[in-house]
């Protein structure tokens, strides 16, 4: 009983399984007499000590921090089936502390664990199957292992079966089946699945379009600093939709938003810096943010430094630049990357001049730019029938995504 009675009072304190595995090491102190008694029992083989030691190990929590004896004192708690080691081990093997990343490994403890009815292992386990980690990417498996795991109110799982109602990735697309799993996720407090919910508002997914709602369900995320909520509702802001235009608040979110990497306010904000909307116009720190997220294969992004490198705006005027990054956008069927691609085709910068490569851009461009629409015009009279209708076969038959033909 004594034996019991310590594992369990350190367990308490750190055996709290999440699907992140970012657990707050307590406050509480463990009398070293207990800590003594763990090193003991776990020396004897007792699975419940190793896993305990194991966690101890991982955050550092009465000994110095060590991953490799995190993951040594797990694994022989796991190899005796206790559930906690496993999902631990898994989770060290996914996300490569004190080991190598292996999916392949992770995904098998993830399995151990949740065979035996863990719910977050369970919830993990669908995730790799949804994305092909570990395991042949495989929706019917995913939306199997997820449902177990939500059925028992898993946050994280209630999100991802809403998603794949979103979606329709292994299930029919069902926007209403999608609102209601993602709405008991959410109010959980489960981040993505109210940033999820902000979209669906946004687009009137599932129910009528509800500007207010979106900025709400963006709000809460993005106070907890989800990324794409932060962008999102900066974006809100611009447009005033559910709020009164504000270009400072835009400013804010979406820096807070760039600054942790994501691409759409990278590109975002290197747009706001170009135009001085909500900051000080600023061409250098346009080119860096639009730098960032054209890296990142963001099209608006690479579409803006290209359009800078042609004017040597906040860069050196560069048109070999210029024409890598137009093509970049404009492969990925961004309008203005087409038509300042046909552009520099068309003058021979950055490249032989080639009027029908010019004219094929204009084409693409121009079901959504202006500017395409009046240049594919002016040049149509310079062509013959059978030119026209080869140019307009070629545009017809790319495919975006793939590269383009010249």
């Amino acid at each position: 009983m004594f034996k019991k009675m310590i594992l369990l009072t350190i367990f308490l304190v750190l055996s709290q399984n999440s699907f992140a595995f970012e657990l707050s090491k307590s406050s509480e102190s463990i009398e070293l007499q207990g800590l003594l008694k763990v090193w003991e029992y776990a020396d004897q083989g007792d699975a419940d000590a190793q896993a305990t030691l194991g966690k101890m190990y991982f955050y550092g929590y009465g000994v110095p921090q060590d991953y490799t004896k995190a993951l040594s004192w797990s694994l022989k708690s796991a190899e005796q089936g206790n559930i906690a080691a496993q999902y631990s081990v898994a989770i060290m093997y996914f996300r490569a502390y004190g080991v190598p990343q292996d999916y392949a490994k992770a995904e098998m403890w993830f399995r151990r664990a949740a065979e035996q009815g863990d719910t977050s292992a369970q919830a993990q386990l669908g995730v790799m199957y949804f994305d092909g980690l570990g395991v042949l990417k495989d929706y019917v498996q995913a939306f199997s292992w997820l449902q177990k795991s939500a059925e028992k109110n898993d946050p994280d799982a209630e999100a991802q079966l809403g998603v794949m109602y979103l979606y329709g990735k292994g299930v029919a697309q069902d926007y209403v089946q999608a609102l209601s799993w993602l709405h008991k996720a959410a109010e959980q407090g489960q981040i993505e699945a109210q940033t999820k919910l902000g979209v669906m508002a946004e687009k009137g997914q599932g129910s009528a379009q509800d500007y207010i709602q979106a900025v709400a369900w963006y709000r809460k995320a993005a106070e907890q600093g989800n990324a794409e909520a932060q962008v999102r509702l900066g974006v809100m802001y611009i447009n005033g939709y559910g709020v009164p235009q504000d270009y400072i608040q835009a400013s804010s979110w979406i820096s807070k938003s760039a600054e942790q990497g994501n691409a759409d306010a990278e590109a975002q904000l290197g747009w706001m810096y170009y135009f001085g909307h909500g900051v000080n116009n600023d061409y250098t720190l346009a080119a860096n943010w639009s730098l960032r997220g054209a890296k990142q294969g963001n099209a608006n992004a690479q579409a803006m430094l290209g359009g800078m490198y042609i004017l040597g705006y906040g860069v050196p005027k560069d048109y070999v630049q210029a024409l890598s990054w137009s093509r970049k956008g404009a492969e990925q069927g961004d309008a203005q990357s087409q038509f300042q691609l046909g552009t520099l085709y068309f003058n021979g910068q950055g490249v032989p001049p080639n009027v029908m490569s010019a004219y094929i851009c204009f084409i693409l461009s121009a079901p959504t730019n202006s500017d395409a629409i009046k240049a594919r015009d002016e040049l149509t009279p310079r062509f013959s029938k059978n030119d026209i209708n080869k140019a307009q076969a070629v545009a017809a038959n790319w495919k975006v995504g793939t590269p383009l033909p010249f």
